[in-house]
């Protein structure tokens, strides 16, 4: 699509969308809340001061979603960066494609990430009790197994979820998760005595070859039934408004969260080296030094005895 004589953010943003992204992706939904709040803009206007108040106003945001009807109340930080993220893949797309329509003979317009509170350091993550509180929580086997493999072996969701008995090997007590896909390597670990008997007993009434089965077939997404099982275990922050009118609760406690929580377990746990973890949950060191490090004791006790007076 040709930019328009006084051409708009969202004439802009429609045209990128139809080249590179594909429908219904996450990008997909990110340009369509560009389009809802900075789509009156020309596009040579964007710059910082426009991304810190679209940070501010999508942080209270309150909409429909499309086809539901269900009312949603803001997005965490991490969704905010990524719908930036795509507006400045917008903009240096659509310099390159016709810099002088799009932006009437302007220069490109830059502008800084906001102040986002969304790095590993300020993330969710469980106690050893909250653990427990969610295992109980999981009323049926194959959602308390994929717990309990997240947070004794830092897997990711999906290895998870394609985890099949041939991998799990139940007779020396170890499993392999495969080779993953790009950076999302997959790690291969011993299981303890409690996952492992958790596992005998699921592989005795067995149907299908995937650890995870339910009815009868593969699992699956097990994020709605892990949802509701945070929501059992009290894990609430609080509510919003679904498609009938009736309040649902509102969880921060995700599948994600449990790789998270068994790094920072291992970290503050002060016996392994970052060069161990990062092995163990097929990692870097410097990532885990860099997101992790707040939590190890043998930083707090350096810097006390350093500081002390």
């Amino acid at each position: 699509m040709a930019p328009s004589p006084v051409p708009r953010l969202s004439e802009m943003l429609t045209s990128y969308a139809t080249n590179h992204v594909k429908p219904g992706s996450t990008e997909h939904h990110c340009v369509a809340h560009l389009k809802r709040h900075l789509g009156h803009l020309e596009p040579h206007t964007i710059n910082s001061e426009i991304a810190k108040t679209y940070a501010e106003a999508r942080r209270t945001d309150v909409w429909t979603t499309p086809g539901r009807g269900a009312e949603v109340r803001g997005v965490a930080d991490s969704t905010i960066k990524r719908e930036l993220t795509t507006l400045r893949a917008a903009v240096t797309w659509a310099w390159k494609s016709d810099r002088k329509g799009w932006f009437r003979g302007e220069g490109k317009p830059e502008f800084a990430m906001p102040r986002l509170q969304q790095d590993g350091s300020r993330e969710r993550w469980l106690t050893k009790d909250e653990a427990n509180r969610l295992v109980d929580a999981c009323h049926t086997p194959h959602l308390r197994i994929f717990v309990m493999l997240a947070l004794q072996t830092a897997a990711r969701k999906e290895a998870i979820e394609d985890l099949t008995w041939e991998q799990a090997k139940l007779e020396t007590g170890h499993v392999d998760f495969g080779l993953g896909r790009g950076n999302k390597l997959r790690p291969r670990q011993r299981m303890s005595e409690r996952l492992i008997k958790e596992l005998k007993a699921a592989f005795q009434v067995r149907t299908t070859d995937f650890v995870l089965e339910w009815n009868g077939r593969k699992a699956g997404d097990v994020k709605v039934a892990f949802r509701k099982a945070s929501i059992r275990a009290g894990f609430v922050t609080g509510h919003r408004v679904n498609k009938h009118g009736k309040p649902v609760p509102v969880t921060d406690v995700t599948p994600h969260i449990l790789k998270h929580t068994a790094v920072t377990w291992m970290v503050q746990s002060g016996t392994m080296t970052y060069e161990e973890i990062a092995s163990f949950a097929e990692t870097s060191a410097a990532m885990i030094e860099k997101v992790y490090g707040h939590h190890d004791p043998k930083l707090y006790e350096k810097a006390h005895a350093a500081t002390a007076f």
